[in-house]
């Protein structure tokens, strides 16, 4: 198993279109496009400070800051990234039938892959619910979680499939899953003939 096992938490506030990253009380990160842009937001003498962590084509801030992370916040986890010539990431993906992504950014204790915003796969797939109701001809997929609650996941015509979970480099304006009543959820199902 590789060294790598940082893991942050982002939460997807879907109305602000903003994700959020709490480290602690003192400092935080926030993206509105996936992670392209990354805005770190730190207390220093109660003044509340920004900084623009930027992904160019040239350098990566957001892993910079990563290394900083690890060094400073040793309970988050150690992050070793891994640096490989496309050639060997695509030998990765052919070994794989193109189901998963070569863990450039390491794998989780779980054995999960990471996203460079340092996301298990989980997260972005969305294993974190059951499915009610999925129809891909109709572009349906309804999901519901452990309290009852129900969601509908948006489709993407760009990919199309289904969007993961949270915005992402990729899809930085993916919407997220779509909160719906259960009685909306039944009306679909029912709709679809599968009652």
């Amino acid at each position: 198993m590789l060294n790598t096992n940082m893991e942050l938490n982002w939460t997807h506030n879907r109305e602000l279109r903003e994700l959020t990253c709490i480290i602690n009380d003192r400092l935080w990160y926030t993206s509105s496009n996936g992670g392209n842009t990354i805005i770190k937001h730190y207390f220093e003498a109660d003044i509340c400070n920004q900084t623009i962590l930027e992904l160019t084509m040239e350098h990566d801030q957001w892993a910079d800051e990563k290394f900083w992370l690890s060094e400073n916040y040793p309970e988050l986890g150690q992050y070793s990234p891994i640096d490989i010539k496309d050639e060997l990431q695509e030998q990765w993906m052919v070994k794989h039938n193109w189901q998963s992504a070569m863990p450039l950014f390491g794998i989780s204790s779980d054995g999960e892959y990471l996203d460079r915003l340092q996301r298990t796969s989980a997260v972005q797939e969305g294993r974190d619910m059951t499915d009610y109701y999925q129809n891909d001809s109709t572009k349906t997929w309804i999901e519901e979680d452990l309290d009852g609650n129900f969601y509908k996941r948006e489709w993407s015509d760009e990919n199309n499939s289904f969007y993961n979970i949270q915005p992402c480099c990729v899809f930085p304006y993916n919407p997220g899953r779509t909160p719906i009543s259960k009685s909306e959820a039944e009306e679909i199902k029912a709709l679809s003939g599968l009652v």
